[in-house]
């Protein structure tokens, strides 16, 4: 990755989904640093600040939030130069086809339903560390605390 242990950013204004997420992290034991935010603004306002050893490795978004949607989000980080090779996927709770092609578009790296029960949560999870986190690489980002106002 860029050089730093993993970090994973949850954007989710849902408190309840925000602790199962977390929940499914201790349970496959990744060891990664899972860090919640409750709003893209706040993802936003905190990435302005870290150096590029402390960008996340993967950003799991919310769509449906208050103030600034996911949607908002993406664009935000995809219009960012030193942000825009971090994965996104996307963890909604409905999977509308306008969404899901929506997200696409605007640059999310994959679209996940939230599964129904905590078994299927603990499953897509690992999946997803696996596949993010161990299996694919993605280029380095370069530079400073990104300028994202």
């Amino acid at each position: 990755m860029n050089g730093h242990e993993h970090s994973i950013f949850l954007v989710d204004d849902d408190e309840d989904d925000c602790l199962l997420i977390r929940d499914a992290f201790l349970e496959i034991h990744t060891g990664t640093k899972l860090v919640l935010f409750a709003t893209g603004q706040d993802l936003i306002d905190h990435l302005t600040t870290l150096s590029e050893d402390e960008l996340p490795s993967l950003i799991l978004l919310d769509l449906n939030m208050p103030m600034m949607n996911g949607y908002e989000v993406l664009q935000t980080l995809r219009a960012n130069e030193l942000l825009q090779c971090i994965p996104v996927l996307i963890l909604s709770g409905g999977s509308y086809k306008n969404a899901i092609k929506e997200c696409y578009r605007l640059g999310a790296n994959a679209f996940m339903s939230k599964p129904s029960s905590f078994a299927e949560l603990i499953g897509i999870l690992a999946e997803t560390h696996a596949y993010w986190l161990k299996t694919v690489r993605i280029p380095s980002t370069v530079g400073t605390a990104p300028d994202l106002r």
